[in-house]
């Protein structure tokens, strides 16, 4: 369908092509086919850069933020992502600026700059909170939680685990529990909370009898 479409879209407005060359982009990236969603990103942007207000603009420079961080080319990573950012925030989509913050988060991390990281994933989480994102909250908690966590500041990545975790188990969300957990169990060994990580050990292995 999305091929079909793609052949189609020679027809059509560059805002149509956009579009449709932006979900290709997003299809080949869940995929893990970098080179292939770059062939799809390079035929896009010229298309973005005139449409600088589309929301479909906004979500390519996003995906090509991400295909970069993945290639560890962080730059342009970040170069992209507030591409991406401008355009969301003039549209006041908070929800798709949590998602930018959030890359924003991470890239920062992997440059071992954690005052900015840290910086970074509370704008996310203040900006999925105003949309009521529970399943961005809890991603956002959990990536606070780990990013204390790398600082030495394990009491308060304990708190962020376990907000995030509560999160996650009222959303039914198996993976998110299981990721919780296992970093709940690290901090609190860490804590010296030796009953709870046995409480949290236990906890995981029901999940996974569970699943």
């Amino acid at each position: 369908h999305l091929y079909k479409a793609y052949a189609m879209s020679v027809e059509t407005s560059d805002l149509s092509r956009l579009k449709t060359l932006s979900n290709l982009v997003e299809y080949h990236l869940a995929l893990e086919e970098l080179e292939k969603t770059l062939g799809y990103i390079e035929e896009a942007l010229p298309l973005a850069e005139t449409n600088p207000l589309s929301q479909d603009a906004a979500v390519l420079y996003h995906n090509t933020a991400v295909v970069y961080r993945r290639k560890e080319d962080y730059q342009r990573s970040i170069d992209y992502i507030q591409k991406a950012l401008e355009i969301n925030t003039k549209l006041e989509s908070f929800g798709e600026m949590a998602s930018n913050y959030y890359i924003l988060a991470s890239v920062y991390s992997r440059l071992n700059q954690p005052q900015e990281a840290l910086d970074y994933a509370e704008l996310a989480l203040t900006n999925d909170k105003k949309v009521e994102n529970r399943p961005g909250i809890a991603a956002d908690l959990l990536a606070l939680g780990i990013l204390h966590q790398k600082e030495g500041r394990e009491e308060t990545a304990y708190t962020y685990f376990e907000k995030a975790y509560h999160v996650y188990e009222t959303l039914q969300h198996p993976e998110g529990m299981r990721r919780c957990l296992q970093y709940l169990r690290e901090s609190a060994v860490g804590l010296g909370k030796d009953a709870d990580a046995e409480v949290y050990t236990r906890a995981l292995e029901i999940l996974e009898e569970r699943s």
